[in-house]
């Protein structure tokens, strides 16, 4: 598979190389007025300093894991009279989804809440600056999705956007940019990659597209996760991660996530748990449960791949330092019951506290074929 498959989806264009973020800099000096939206972590990597030399941008670098929605009024009421013509958002996918949503609330919404955009509005925008999306993670595959998630932690709910209008004019996928990123960094991102892939398979939204994708995404992930656990700098594996990454975001954009991505929305909201974790932990219960009730599953074969990798991960025992198993009980059922996620999933309706249950305790053991 090649980015030319991509111009099924749309017309984004994919610089993909190590490398590409460098030779972006000239493009970077003929724009007008950009804003350059990152974390401060990737500022500390001193890559900001590089890209931009000497030049006069404007940087927003305040944004954190799980963005909140009280930040992102904040960068609204702070930019949207600045007049800005483009926006360049260098970093994971909450970098990336802060970017989305202010590349159409800031022409769009002078005198309009953002609240008003992510609960009513839905996409209808006659204006938007455009975008250039480069992740620094192999993971969310917020690159080339229409999606953007924002957390009201006040209210305690996860907020969305969804409209093609937020998709960039173009990705610069560079692994240099991996290099530095911690291990454990690096496994929830992939493990983001993993989880969008698997809910992408067994979806009932499932297209011929989309399935090709997930499985190509999928299978770059099994191979290489392992080798950049062994070799994190190792800018080969960590490549066919990033790759990965995008594929998997390709897949969710056609059938968007499904049960496991609805079980992490309140775990991510109660206890921080990093959005990779959250939404993989789980993955290896459903892998069994859905291969034991779903009878010539094409994808047999990767499923059960897929569980061995993850069993071998021992994700429970990551988990130990953000919660205990009786912290879970607390947060009511009906907070787990995502319709538009958990009505993707084409198995049978399960226990979902039966199911945390048993991915925490790793009563999930048996993948012979």
């Amino acid at each position: 598979m090649t980015w030319a498959d991509f111009s099924i989806y749309t017309s984004i264009n994919i610089l993909h190389g190590a490398g590409e973020l460098a030779k972006f800099e000239t493009q970077l000096s003929a724009f007008k007025k950009p804003l350059i939206i990152t974390s401060q972590g990737f500022v500390n990597r001193d890559l900001i300093r590089v890209l931009l030399g000497d030049r006069d941008i404007e940087i927003c670098s305040g944004v954190l894991p799980n963005p909140s929605l009280d930040f992102l009024v904040q960068c609204h009421l702070t930019y949207k009279n600045m007049g800005f013509t483009e926006i360049v958002a260098i970093g994971g996918g909450s970098v990336m989804d802060v970017a989305k949503i202010l590349s159409v609330s800031l022409p769009n919404c002078q005198n309009q809440s953002i609240e008003k955009i992510l609960e009513e509005d839905r996409g209808s925008f006659t204006k938007k600056i455009p975008l250039v999306l480069v992740p620094t993670t192999c993971g969310t595959g917020a690159e080339v999705t229409p999606f953007a998630t924002i957390w009201d932690f006040r209210g305690q709910k996860k907020m969305s956007l969804e409209s093609q209008q937020i998709l960039p004019s173009k990705v610069i996928l560079d692994p240099a940019l991996l290099k530095t990123l911690p291990p454990k960094y690096i496994l929830f991102s992939a493990l983001d990659s993993i989880s969008h892939a698997l809910e992408s398979l067994w979806n009932k939204n499932k297209t011929s597209e989309s399935e090709k994708l997930a499985k190509e995404s999928l299978q770059l992930s099994l191979e290489f996760l392992p080798r950049v656990m062994k070799e994190p700098a190792n800018i080969e594996f960590l490549d066919k991660l990033l790759v990965a990454s995008t594929f998997a975001g390709m897949a969710i954009a056609i059938t968007r996530t499904a049960v496991a991505h609805a079980i992490s929305y309140p775990i991510t909201m109660y206890f921080g748990v990093p959005h990779g974790l959250a939404c993989s932990f789980t993955l290896e219960k459903i892998i069994q449960q859905y291969l034991a009730e779903v009878e010539n599953e094409p994808n047999q074969e990767l499923l059960h791949r897929a569980g061995k990798v993850l069993h071998s991960l021992r994700l429970s025992e990551v988990l130990k330092e953000y919660f205990v198993d009786e912290d879970l009980m607390k947060i009511p059922a009906k907070e787990f019951e995502n319709k538009s996620r958990i009505n993707n999933f084409s198995g049978k309706k399960f226990n979902i506290y039966e199911c945390i249950s048993a991915s925490l305790h790793g009563e999930c053991d048996d993948y012979s074929v």
